[in-house]
């Protein structure tokens, strides 16, 4: 299935713990990148990319992974470990099977499997983008309060400029 928004793809690649075939996908031109995430993008990537692996791999787990700065969990993001995640969770778990969108070991409200979900889907599911939107605002937040200097806040920033770029494009009549 072709994505009817293939940088969704690239940008879910770079919520996935770093390893040296992602570092050689995420430092290709990002085609198709919105205009307003390029900027941001490019700040990620020049910064990650100066990064030796292992500072790397560090500098993800303590943003993204254990006990981190800004759990990359939109469920989490949204409700806690509230019961409306779980709800949530089995939601995200019957679309994820639904369009063939694989989780990667990943649980069904992780970033990338939910970007990739938005990536194929077409039409537009507003609702899911409203939903990642508004978790990604709490990821700045958490980003820009604790370390201003971590380059994952760029990451969040072009995901929330392609989301708002993805809900504003409309089919050609």
């Amino acid at each position: 299935m072709t994505p009817a928004a293939p940088w969704l793809e690239l940008l879910a690649e770079a919520f996935l713990y770093p390893d040296p075939d992602r570092a050689q996908r995420i430092a290709q031109p990002a085609h198709g990148l919105p205009t307003a995430s390029r900027a941001s993008w490019t700040r990620f990537t020049e910064a990650v990319g100066r990064l030796e692996p292992s500072a790397w791999e560090e500098l993800y787990t303590r943003t993204l992974d254990l006990n981190p700065v800004a759990a990359p969990y939109v469920g989490y993001q949204l409700f806690g470990e509230d019961y409306r995640r779980g709800a949530l969770m089995a939601e995200l778990t019957r679309d994820l099977e639904q369009a063939e969108v694989p989780t990667d070991g990943e649980l069904a409200d992780h970033l990338a499997p939910v970007l990739r979900y938005l990536a194929r889907r077409e039409p537009t599911d507003e609702t899911r983008v409203a939903q990642t939107r508004q978790a990604l605002a709490i990821m700045a937040r958490q980003l820009e309060g604790i370390d201003r200097s971590n380059p994952y806040r760029h990451l969040v920033r072009a995901t929330d400029a392609a989301l708002a770029r993805l809900t504003e494009r409309r089919p050609e009549s």
